[in-house]
């Protein structure tokens, strides 16, 4: 990847420690690094039309603020990824509304970062295996674990952060009509394991296990 704006990781974030490893990581999967330093406002001042910015934690402002005004300036970063700091509900769907592409844990593995950045790259939004934990809805005496409730239980703000490839979409649109995975396959002229593995991405980028979960998420959300 050239080393051009758009191919430019902006890093903002109060830790020096988290600044250096994200930039490290940045510069491995092949953009340039850039550090913010600063209050929020300068260092906004300082964001390039069409960059990656990575938002973590801000001494003087809230990350979903710094998401809004990233996003919505006259000069526009070309997605923003938060690391964020307090894991919870509200605060995830706050930077989710506001226009974050990608939400993961500020303490998230860096195979999960690549993976954001990845996905950002490919056109797609993401969300860190953390943070669709949060999303979901939490345990109650005698009810079945979050992972296994039907998908009506998902936030629409969730759902409608989701992106799906051309071929994940398709892949969901043929499992919608009650077709088997072989039948999938034969329609789209590739493998069942192939579809295997557009659906398990489908179930991670939704938040569900199981194939009626998937169809019932996508209705909701508006993506079928």
């Amino acid at each position: 990847m050239q080393s051009t704006a758009a191919g430019t990781a902006v890093i903002l974030d109060r830790s020096t420690l988290v600044r250096h490893g994200v930039a490290t990581l940045a510069r491995e999967i092949g953009l340039t690094p850039r550090v913010l330093t600063g209050s929020t406002s300068d260092a906004l001042g300082g964001l390039r039309p069409g960059e990656l910015l990575i938002v973590g934690a801000c001494p003087d402002a809230e990350p979903h603020s710094v998401v809004r005004r990233a996003k919505g300036s006259g000069e526009p970063a070309r997605a923003v990824i938060v690391l964020a700091d307090e894991l919870d509900r509200a605060s995830v769907l706050k930077v989710c509304t506001a226009g974050a592409d990608a939400v993961l844990d500020r303490a998230a593995r860096e195979v999960d970062l690549a993976d954001a950045m990845s996905s950002i790259a490919a056109g797609h939004r993401h969300l860190g295996p953390t943070v669709l934990d949060v999303l979901m809805p939490p345990r109650s005496a005698g009810a079945t674990t979050a992972r296994d409730r039907p998908s009506d239980h998902l936030d629409v703000v969730l759902a409608r952060s989701v992106r799906l490839s051309g071929r994940e979409r398709a892949v969901l649109e043929l499992l919608a009509t009650g077709r088997s995975n072989r039948e999938i396959a034969g329609a789209l002229h590739i493998g069942v394991e192939t579809v295997k593995t557009h659906l398990s991405n489908v179930y991670v980028k939704l938040g569900v296990r199981r194939r009626d979960q998937a169809i019932a998420a996508a209705l909701r959300s508006g993506l079928l």
